[in-house]
């Protein structure tokens, strides 16, 4: 981390910079919550375990070119059809087969 600082010390004065921001520009709020909150992190726990509960996730093996600089998977429109991406880190894409959590197998018929 830059200048020796722990990932919550540079997440603070960021957080202290952008509200610091909004007051020179007058701009107001409700509330400013941070991920690292109690409650924010309280709130998540809560939605995540219901939808757990009601069996919305699930595990599946993907097969597809990934990017681990992007932490993403390439779509089919984003690979041209000579194989390169039409993203700007495309280069970096690798066939690849993983096991990923993901949300519900609803479909429609739309």
């Amino acid at each position: 981390m830059a200048a020796g600082k722990t990932p919550q010390a540079y997440c603070d004065e960021l957080a202290a910079s952008w509200k610091a921001f909004a007051a020179k520009l007058e701009l107001t709020n409700d509330d400013f919550v941070r991920t690292t909150s109690a409650r924010h992190k309280q709130v998540v726990q809560t939605i995540l375990s219901k939808l757990h509960a009601e069996g919305q996730f699930y595990k599946e093996v993907y097969r597809g070119f990934y990017s681990a600089r992007e932490e993403t998977f390439l779509t089919h429109k984003d690979r041209r059809p000579d194989g390169t991406s039409t993203r700007l880190t495309g280069r970096s894409w690798s066939w690849t087969r993983r096991t990923i959590t993901s949300g519900s197998r609803t479909t429609s018929n739309g």
